[in-house]
């Protein structure tokens, strides 16, 4: 677990208003500006979003969040409930009943 990830699940955790001292906080560790263009409070989780793409790129995190905050299409893909299973592997399943 990363100081950047429990960041990350902190700002998801909070209400907006918290949330937003938190990633100006957080965006100032990665040495980037600390203003945050509009309203921060509408698009929480799209920001989020997008910083889990970037930290977790290629690890599977993105993937729990995604799962976590149900979102229902991801590049222009419809995502239900089965997409967020992993099937089980043949091996485990022909002895499953």
């Amino acid at each position: 677990l990363r100081l950047s990830e429990m960041y990350l699940i902190l700002m998801e955790c909070l209400d907006p208003s918290e949330a937003l001292i938190y990633f100006k906080e957080y965006r100032l560790s990665r040495g980037m500006n600390s203003s945050v263009e509009g309203t921060f409070e509408g698009a929480v989780r799209d920001r989020l979003e997008s910083e889990y793409r970037k930290e977790f790129y290629g690890e599977g995190q993105y993937f729990y969040f995604m799962k976590r905050t149900k979102i229902d299409n991801w590049d222009g893909k419809e995502l239900g409930e089965l997409q967020y299973v992993l099937p089980l592997p043949d091996s485990e399943s022909k002895y499953r009943k």
